[in-house]
């Protein structure tokens, strides 16, 4: 089975709405315009010894947490997810990648960025990535992340944009899987709530 651990970061405006992001992978492959959850794959380091130690293999992109393991594996992987050893534990790092690295955001809006752990998800599925196994165990961590009221204004200038990178959902609408305009909100997104 792929397993994919993704973390998540939980940003919410005044009004309660998600800050969530266009899947520019999924864009570029011809699915359209789908919503996704601020952040990506969590790292592992070397420590964690994952193909020794669980037979893991097709490691998808560098320390990224996705790759593939015998299905008897699968419970061993996430009793090691869970101890959060060996591995990061926050997503901050992609929050950078996905809004400062971009242009988004400037560096500067990461001062005084706070995160908080909230939960554990786990959630089986079909991925649409182009990898050979498609059946995919994602070990979801998400985190409440607080950011400047300037950081949080520019995301709402950025969702303004005709077709924008940036969007910000009710909680019916990331339940609904669309935006009140249409666009699609991926399943996976509804994890964060």
């Amino acid at each position: 089975m792929r397993i994919s651990c993704p973390g998540f970061a939980r940003v919410r405006d005044a009004d309660g709405k998600y800050a969530i992001l266009l899947n520019e992978g999924l864009y570029r492959r011809g699915f359209g315009r789908i919503l996704s959850p601020i952040g990506g794959a969590l790292e592992f380091y070397p420590s964690a010894r994952l193909a020794e130690t669980f037979g893991a293999s097709h490691f998808e992109q560098g320390n990224d947490l996705r790759f593939r393991v015998d299905d008897t594996r699968v419970n061993d992987v996430v009793a090691w997810f869970l101890r959060r050893s060996d591995r990061e534990t926050s997503s901050l790092r992609e929050f950078r990648e996905e809004l400062v690295d971009v242009g988004v955001l400037k560096p500067s809006h990461m001062k005084g960025i706070q995160e908080r752990f909230v939960r554990y998800i786990r959630y089986d599925t079909v991925t649409r990535r182009n990898v050979p196994e498609k059946e995919t165990a994602y070990l979801i961590e998400v985190f409440d992340v607080t950011i400047s009221e300037a950081a949080l204004e520019t995301l709402h200038e950025a969702a303004a944009y005709t077709d924008p990178y940036v969007y910000f959902a009710r909680e019916d609408e990331i339940r609904r899987g669309a935006m009140d305009d249409g666009t699609v909100i991926g399943e996976i997104t509804q994890k964060m709530l």
